[in-house]
């Protein structure tokens, strides 16, 4: 998807059913998967399992950076943003929907801050 979609899902927090990630192209197919399963198990199975592993470790090594690095770009961007004045404003008004009634309950919880 694009950077205003990208931007729309992320701010709004949104639930996206089957039929919508389906159409935006974030899963490939979203239909029932009896046949299709069948199908691909089936060619796949003519492949060596060399083969197999060999593609899937050069598509991983591209396309899927590790959890470690997801995790910590995730938290860096996120103490980047809460530590703006605008940010210390609005977690006031955010907390209770989280369920954080006071600083103090945040920090306890999350252990930061």
């Amino acid at each position: 998807i694009g950077r205003g979609r990208a931007l729309e899902y992320v701010h709004s927090a949104q639930d996206i059913d089957s039929a919508m990630a389906e159409r935006i192209r974030w899963i490939n197919h979203a239909s029932a998967l009896t046949d299709y399963v069948q199908t691909l198990t089936a060619c796949i199975a003519l492949f060596r399992p060399a083969g197999i592993a060999t593609a899937k470790r050069e598509v991983n090594v591209v396309g899927r950076p590790s959890k470690e690095l997801l995790i910590r770009k995730s938290q860096d961007v996120f103490d980047a943003l809460v530590g703006t004045p605008a940010a210390q404003c609005r977690k006031r008004a955010f907390w209770p929907i989280r369920g954080y009634e006071t600083l103090q309950t945040y920090r306890r919880v999350t252990g930061r801050l």
